[in-house]
């Protein structure tokens, strides 16, 4: 009986409800293309430095996130050199876990992969089911199961934060998902993600 004494505290305590009631959908950053950024905070812009830098720092007490990117210049194609960078590699690394990173592979070697993945600079695959997740010191990494080219790799953390990777035609999207315990304590090309009291 839904009246009955002690109801509520089992329904919306003891077995929270499966149907998005009081979901917090998480803060999404992105890079994408050569290269177009979108915030935090949904500003949008474009970056063509090139080198090596911070997408996002953020840290939340004991809980970390620190993602990195490499910027090389567009390859030259048929109407000759673009002036423009791309984002080849991304760096991650959660609180003292093992640093994961994601390359893009050459296209002349994308015949099987298209992203080269490392755990703390070992080489890692995912072509075998039982490889399709992987457990590393603080970090999860995994490719969806219907993915067999390895153009998707997704990171994980225990605070809830992930990164996502994925290849498309020889370039890196990259997205970063943050947790609300992250909102105002976040650094970097992603900017940071605050939130702001509307009063009436």
């Amino acid at each position: 009986d839904e009246q009955a004494v002690g109801c509520e505290t089992f329904r919306f305590e003891r077995r929270p409800s499966q149907d998005c009631v009081a979901y917090q959908a998480p803060g999404v950053a992105s890079i994408f293309g050569d290269p177009h950024i979108i915030t935090f905070d949904g500003l949008e812009y474009t970056f063509n430095g090139m080198g090596e830098f911070v997408l996002v720092r953020a840290k939340n007490g004991a809980e970390e996130l620190d993602v990195q990117a490499r910027f090389q210049q567009v390859p030259r194609n048929m109407h000759g050199q673009d002036m423009a960078t791309h984002p080849t590699s991304n760096a991650v690394r959660g609180h003292n876990s093992t640093v994961i990173e994601v390359r893009v592979r050459p296209r002349d070697a994308q015949w099987r992969y298209r992203l080269d993945v490392f755990a703390d600079g070992r080489r890692i695959y995912f072509d075998r089911t039982s490889l399709k997740f992987q457990f590393f010191h603080g970090v999860t990494v995994y490719t969806p199961t219907y993915i067999l080219n390895q153009s998707e790799v997704v990171i994980m953390f225990p605070s809830g934060a992930g990164v996502e990777v994925i290849e498309n035609s020889g370039f890196m999207t990259a997205r970063v998902y943050l947790p609300w315990g992250f909102i105002n304590k976040t650094r970097g090309l992603f900017g940071n993600w605050s939130f702001d009291i509307i009063d009436d």
